[in-house]
């Protein structure tokens, strides 16, 4: 049996006067309901059992914030979504087990850094890579992590002082004072890719069989 307390509501001209809580023991259905506004929020159960309104604010970030498995370097202009980099340096690699044949246009983006690493892997042949480092990955909860694209790279090195804070507060690691691999691979050469030293700051071409450091990224 169904333990009720029941809502007792007194009104008068419009105003209300006295309300009691509603205790139910047991499944509660509910037959008829009036359509959702838009403005509607969704009901969630707390632990003791009570129910509360859900926010129905959108969280926005900021760069340097500790989220999703890893630390913001880039977010959209409404803040709503972002972009982190890994706590973590993943390895020093090669950028592929083939070092002389292009990949083509479908690697050679400099903002798409998950289509170059799904472009990377998929090369006739293809056993190893630093974007299969960064695909094999599964850290934080997530195991969407790619292989960043030059200009994602180069974001990540404008951002690498806030970054490396927060890395470090939260059990991570500072960068490597040396070159990283980007997923774009360099189109004037067929055994060449983008890399960020993050020594200089500047942006060259590698050769794709040179070991270099790889940091991983992903996006929401």
């Amino acid at each position: 049996m169904k333990e009720v307390t029941l809502l007792v509501v007194l009104m008068t001209m419009g105003t209300l006067l006295m309300a009691q809580n509603v205790e139910i023991d047991g499944k509660t259905k509910i037959t008829v309901m009036d359509p959702a506004t838009v403005s509607a929020q969704q009901v969630a159960r707390e632990p003791d059992g009570t129910l509360s309104l859900m926010s129905s604010i959108t969280p926005t970030y900021v760069i340097g914030d500790f989220v999703q498995g890893g630390v913001v370097f880039w977010v959209s202009v409404s803040g709503a979504h972002a972009k982190v980099v890994s706590i973590y340096d993943v390895a020093a690699v090669t950028w592929s087990n083939i070092t002389n044949t292009a990949i083509g246009a479908s690697a050679q983006s400099d903002i798409n850094g998950a289509g170059n690493t799904v472009a990377n892997m998929m090369q006739s042949g293809h056993t190893n890579s630093a974007a299969r480092h960064c695909a094999d990955l599964t850290y934080g909860g997530y195991d969407d992590w790619y292989l960043p694209s030059k200009n994602e790279l180069g974001q990540v090195y404008n951002n690498r002082v806030v970054i490396a804070a927060t890395a470090t507060a939260n059990g991570g690691e500072d960068f490597v004072s040396g070159l990283y691999w980007s997923s774009t691979e360099f189109s004037s050469s067929v055994s060449d890719a983008w890399i960020q030293n993050f020594a200089t700051g500047n942006q060259t071409s590698g050769s794709k069989n040179n070991f270099s450091r790889v940091r991983a990224v992903r996006a929401f």
